[in-house]
């Protein structure tokens, strides 16, 4: 198996008495239909029905480690990896057979979730055969699988797993967990980006019947109340606030009930973002993480433009955009009798949340679980865990399981968005079109490509880490 990936079989499948073969993977659903597309690929490599096939996915205490489901990787890094799995598993259950029947391995054939011998007529469904040991063995780095000629279900159009209970409603997503004796929770924001709160003043919401008022102090959240870690130029709150209820519309009363006095920076206008992104540089520290300072230099930008025939000087912007997942941030947190902690959320980095809570909360990471129902979109924004701290922090103060799910609003306004960026551009070209100068700025727009592939004797490429005054 690929390197860092477990390697015995029954880490990526069992096969129960039943023959239904259930399948780990750190990989999570969230609408983009890995489930059908992997489950068809071992279907395929095993020989046995669609409906044979069950995922369990995304579960920190059940599944093998994922670094997380993004950059559209599920398809060509885990259906080889799941493929491998569950050719090597039917490898053994070939030779579990042979072995039984004392005849030659090559002789048996895999139909229907069975080993069959053609010549005996003698059949063993997967079940009888994968009892005990059998799955244990190594998958080999080589491990071969069914070319493609011979996929029966793989690139053809199949119903999608679980389509039914999709369109009728009965689906479960992270929105839809309960746990018994749960209770629901909210926390205060801030006035304004990086603002600190300076005074507080609770007394009207603890008079609403069961509310619970939970105060953490002196804490750097990332301009979310109980964040936790967060990416880099995250604004920072000197304490986190939060309401526990017996039900959401009580906590929503009691969070407007909360009588804040906050400290708010300068805000740039919408109008000024660019100016700002382009006149306030990020600290050492960041730039060095974030690749800033000069990427490729050569030649002379100036010799270049006075040499050249013809000039171009363009400036290009792109706005801060919101991810806007259907599903908004939601998680329910349980704390256990020896200080476990089991989250249930929707998270495209499962294990990369487990962290987070680990060093949020003072725990091991084999202390929190992290459990992905499936999720109503991501779109690359639910990196973080911001609503798993949030309920896990509450949880830990209400001594109960508690939901935290946030509204449209704070989804526009708290969650982290896709960078702003200014692109600056000076270039000069010859008569026949040749490039002799080429300088390529961009300010809060990453380093990826910004090399051009052409040959220009002149050239000024460079990204500028800048301090961006939104979540990114």
């Amino acid at each position: 198996m690929a390197e860092g990936h477990p390697t015995s079989i029954r880490d990526w499948l069992e096969i129960g008495a039943d023959g239904v073969v259930t399948v780990y993977t750190g990989k999570v659903e969230v609408g983009q239909n890995i489930r059908t597309w992997l489950a068809q690929a071992v279907a395929d490599e095993l020989g046995v029905a669609l409906d044979a096939v069950r995922l369990v996915m995304a579960d920190t205490g059940r599944t093998p480690f994922d670094p997380g489901t993004f950059g559209s990787r599920s398809t060509p890094g885990m259906a080889p990896l799941l493929r491998r799995a569950a050719a090597a598993a039917r490898e053994v259950l070939l030779d579990v057979a042979a072995e039984r029947w004392e005849a030659n391995r090559d002789d048996l054939q895999v139909q229907g979730g069975r080993v069959v011998h053609p010549e005996t007529g003698q059949a063993l469904r997967f079940g009888e055969l994968a009892q005990g040991q059998a799955l244990a063995a190594v998958v080999p780095d080589d491990m071969p699988t069914l070319p493609r000629a011979s996929w029966q279900l793989s690139g053809t159009s199949a119903m999608k797993v679980g389509a039914v209970a999709l369109v009728t409603g009965t689906h479960r997503y992270a929105s839809d967990v309960k746990r018994p004796g749960m209770r629901y929770g909210k926390m205060l924001r801030p006035a304004g980006f990086g603002a600190t709160l300076q005074a507080l003043d609770v007394r009207g919401a603890e008079a609403l019947p069961g509310v619970l008022v939970v105060q953490e102090g002196e804490a750097n959240l990332s301009g979310l109340s109980g964040a936790g870690a967060a990416p880099p130029g995250a604004a920072g709150l000197a304490s986190v606030v939060g309401v526990v209820a017996a039900d959401e519309g009580t906590t929503t009363r009691a969070v407007a009930a909360l009588r804040a006095q906050w400290e708010v920076p300068p805000q740039p206008a919408a109008g000024e973002l660019f100016s700002y992104l382009k006149t306030h540089p990020a600290d050492e520290d960041t730039e060095r993480r974030f690749a800033g300072g000069p990427q490729h230099v050569a030649g002379s930008v100036e010799e270049g433009l006075a040499a050249a025939d013809y000039t171009l000087r363009q400036t290009y912007t792109a706005a801060y955009i919101a991810h806007a997942p259907l599903e908004t941030r939601v998680a329910v947190a349980e704390w256990g009798a020896q200080g476990e902690l089991t989250v249930w959320t929707g998270t495209q980095r499962p294990f990369g949340v487990r962290r987070q809570l680990a060093e949020r909360f003072g725990l091991r990471e084999e202390q929190v679980r992290v459990i992905v129902p499936d999720t109503g979109s991501g779109y690359g924004g639910k990196h973080y865990g911001d609503a798993a701290v949030e309920a896990a922090l509450l949880a830990r103060a209400a001594g109960a399981p508690v939901r935290v799910a946030w509204t449209r609003d704070e989804e526009f306004t708290w969650a982290y968005f896709r960078p702003a960026g200014v692109i600056e551009i000076r270039s000069g070209a010859s008569a026949d079109g040749a490039l002799l100068a080429w300088e390529h700025h961009t300010y809060n727009a990453g380093p990826a490509g910004i090399r051009t592939p052409y040959e220009v004797p002149h050239q000024h490429v460079e990204n500028h880490v800048t301090r961006t005054p939104l979540r990114q």
